[in-house]
């Protein structure tokens, strides 16, 4: 049976250290916990370079971890590299030797240099059982048979990470499942969108705000908006059958030509007025000219 099998964990805890502000016995006793699916636990170590200085709070966390019955496993590097995993090595194939499969090793790190010794100890029928975090290579993660975020998966309720709940998201995947009779749950059917109004296709909007242009088939000019009393320059203005087809394709009434006519005639007869009003009347350049006084 898988409860009775031996369960081994080896720590690399240079790799893998724990959150300044989280607990030693809360993190120890979680990965008790876990390992404790897999069979009973026979050996706890934990591999790190004790500082020659600690500082108070480093001495209650290793207190903390060695209460925890963890064995703490001094590394001292010494100006070499790698001297954590290699005793990490030596002592999973010692374990493995004393040990016969099935049996289960923890191994906590994110190091890639255990890939061939946990590659060969799998092929022994010995289950592993890795705590990575989510940057480690893939090659250590494909070679266990479960594999747990670190330190995610270890941290207390209490300190775990929430998501915040924020109002107006969309419901959950369940929510928006329905079942089809037969015990299977199919995905609701999201309703169509409305198709658009008539008011937002013809763009009555658009005819209601925009100006109205009184057209002259005859000067081809119109003086500005309509009703607009401070406009009086005169603008150019396209022909009355190009505006007549732009108007029917937004459904715009037309304009009476009549009406048109009849203003820019209005126009002109007041612009006429007023030049023969003017001083020197409507001579022309040429006249005004001759009949000058000389100086």
């Amino acid at each position: 049976m898988p409860g009775m099998d031996s369960v081994a964990i080896f720590w690399d805890y240079e790799n893998c250290a724990l959150p300044s502000n989280i607990s030693g016995n809360a993190v120890a006793n979680k990965i008790r916990q876990i390992a404790h699916k897999y069979g009973s636990v026979k050996v706890f170590k934990a591999y790190l370079e004790l500082p020659e200085q600690s500082s108070p709070k480093s001495v209650a966390l290793r207190s903390e971890l060695q209460l925890c019955g963890v064995s703490l496993i001094d590394c001292p590097h010494n100006g070499r590299k790698d001297v954590a995993d290699k005793m990490m090595i030596v002592d999973m194939m010692a374990y493995a030797i004393d040990t016969p499969a099935p049996a289960t090793i923890v191994l906590i790190s994110g190091d890639r240099d255990f890939v061939y010794a946990v590659s060969v100890l799998c092929l022994r029928q010995y289950r592993l059982i890795v705590f990575a975090p989510t940057v480690a290579h893939t090659s250590l993660k494909s070679q266990a048979s479960v594999v747990y975020a670190w330190p995610a998966d270890v941290l207390p309720e209490s300190a775990a990470p929430r998501r915040a709940s924020v109002s107006g998201t969309s419901p959950p995947e369940s929510s928006r499942m329905w079942s089809d009779g037969g015990g299977r749950l199919l995905p609701q059917p999201v309703p169509a969108s409305p198709p658009p109004s008539p008011e937002m296709t013809r763009g009555d909007s658009w005819a209601r705000d925009r100006p109205a242009y009184s057209y002259s088939s005859s000067y081809g000019y119109a003086l500005g908006p309509m009703g607009s009393s401070s406009s009086s320059t005169l603008v150019n203005t396209p022909s009355a059958e190009s505006d007549s087809g732009a108007r029917a394709a937004h459904d715009i009434p037309a304009r009476p030509a009549s009406a048109a006519v009849n203003v820019s005639t209005v126009i002109w007869t007041v612009l006429y007025a007023h030049r023969l009003t003017a001083p020197g009347g409507c001579r022309s350049p040429r006249s005004a000219s001759r009949g000058r006084a000389p100086p």
